[in-house]
């Protein structure tokens, strides 16, 4: 599975894609923030598994975009990451669907998954 997503299913920044791959309904301006949250876990995972740094590096990358179009500097991440602008002020940050499982999650299993590294 991570090799099909790290294959077709990540644009050239690094980030992964919602839904199925290329052809997304999701613009390549923007990418949903469970689904690089879960990105950067699956791909930490695969390295785990295989050894292969390509999933190091690929989780690596994810983060990367993460951190500079997801994480608002002020708390919760954006529902969305927007590659054109710096400013996503105008993306909800918690909602009726929209909480901080997948990125708490994900920072819990990378800091487990480092510590047995």
């Amino acid at each position: 599975m991570a090799e099909d997503v790290l294959i077709k299913g990540r644009c050239e920044n690094g980030a992964v894609y919602d839904h199925s791959g290329r052809d997304s309904a999701v613009p390549e301006s923007k990418f949903v923030w469970w689904v690089q949250a879960e990105g950067v876990v699956g791909f930490v995972n695969a390295y785990k598994l295989s050894g292969d740094e390509k999933y190091l590096d690929a989780a690596l990358t994810c983060w990367d975009y993460t951190e500079k179009h997801i994480i608002n500097p002020n708390g919760e991440w954006f529902a969305t990451g927007d590659d054109s602008t710096s400013d996503n002020n105008t993306q909800f940050i918690v909602n009726a669907w929209k909480c901080p499982y997948h990125n708490s999650r994900a920072a819990l299993e990378i800091f487990e998954r480092h510590s047995r590294m």
